[in-house]
């Protein structure tokens, strides 16, 4: 059990997620081969970490409840606090941040017993379930903290993917040197592309945006190609480049169903940043019928400035038009 874990973390941390989810399901061919034991739990946990690295947040929900079941009587790898918290993070993905949080409360022991190699991990579950409702600043902070405790037990890797995790809740800035050091130190493919959406999304670059969800897709990593693929959307969208932001947003939809989590998760409310006041004053006017010209007038400034903050809006907001503005500003 522990030479898999090892492997299995290796393929995970390495970015290849494809071949971390062939070997899980091998193992567990294999080990249905032998008598019930306290390993069946461990090997579906595997499954589930697989999962979720490849972005199929339900399916690993329904592993990772399964090895939870089993760890709760016995856990010979003392592996059961790593279960919880990427239970919890499944959770928050699929849009049950109540569960998650059911999750982190539950009393199994998560608190007071938490090997020091997982510990990052919990972290940074808590760190998810306060992005999802809506606390970035201390999802950010709790993602930094996370990423410090990898460091300080010299999980290269685990730190890189932790700070990759605040760029995502808008530490972007803050991490983006850490993160490019780490993505040329290291042997893992996975690193070196959330170093580059990192850089890409700090410099508000689309084609790269564009081109590192490419590199997750190959990878098998689905959600983070559909992360990156939503950042270029509103990168192109701030260039005002309309086309290309309708073919990211486009993309960074047919990614998400994969996923099966659709554009319900934190993923899309935490991909963008939110509105600034002055496309927050656009917004509302535009909302209440204004023309842009009206609108131009009223604030002095080109009827372009205008645009350029209303296709900031759209993308921000997922929407296309002024009837759907309308909508969701009421």
């Amino acid at each position: 059990l522990a030479l898999a874990q090892a492997e299995v973390l290796a393929l995970r941390y390495g970015g290849r997620i494809d071949q971390l989810e062939r070997r899980a399901a091998e193992l567990q061919r294999h080990n249905l081969e032998a008598p019930r034991w306290a390993g069946d739990a461990v090997i579906a946990l595997y499954r589930g970490c697989a999962a979720l690295a490849a972005g199929r947040a339900r399916q690993a929900v329904r592993w990772l409840v399964e090895a939870l079941a089993g760890l709760d009587e016995r856990d010979p790898t003392g592996v059961l606090p790593l279960c919880v918290a990427e239970l919890a993070i499944a959770k928050v993905v699929t849009g049950d941040a109540a569960g998650a949080r059911r999750m982190l409360e539950s009393g199994h022991g998560v608190a007071h017993r938490v090997p020091a190699a997982f510990r990052p991990t919990v972290r940074s579950a808590e760190a998810w379930l306060a992005a999802s409702t809506g606390r970035l600043t201390e999802a950010g902070a709790r993602a930094l903290d996370a990423a410090a405790e990898a460091a300080a037990t010299d999980q290269w890797a685990v730190e890189a993917l932790l700070l990759h995790t605040a760029a995502r809740f808008g530490r972007g800035a803050d991490v983006v040197d850490r993160i490019t050091a780490l993505g040329c130190a290291t042997e893992s493919g996975l690193v070196a592309a959330c170093a580059t959406h990192v850089r890409a999304a700090v410099d508000g670059d689309g084609l790269a945006l564009t081109a590192v969800s490419a590199r997750f897709e190959a990878m098998g990593a689905v959600l983070l190609a559909a992360d990156a693929a939503s950042d270029a959307a509103t990168a192109h969208a701030r260039a005002g480049d309309r086309g290309a932001a309708a073919a990211a947003r486009a993309s960074a939809a047919a990614l998400a169903r994969r996923c099966e989590v659709g554009g319900e998760t934190v993923l899309h409310e935490t991909a963008v940043g939110p509105l600034t006041s002055r496309e927050e004053e656009v917004a509302r006017q535009a909302a209440q019928g204004a023309s842009n010209q009206e609108i131009a007038d009223r604030l002095v400034v080109s009827v372009r400035t205008v645009e350029t903050h209303l296709a900031h809006v759209y993308a921000k907001l997922g929407i296309s038009g002024r009837r759907q503005l309308a909508d969701l500003l009421g």
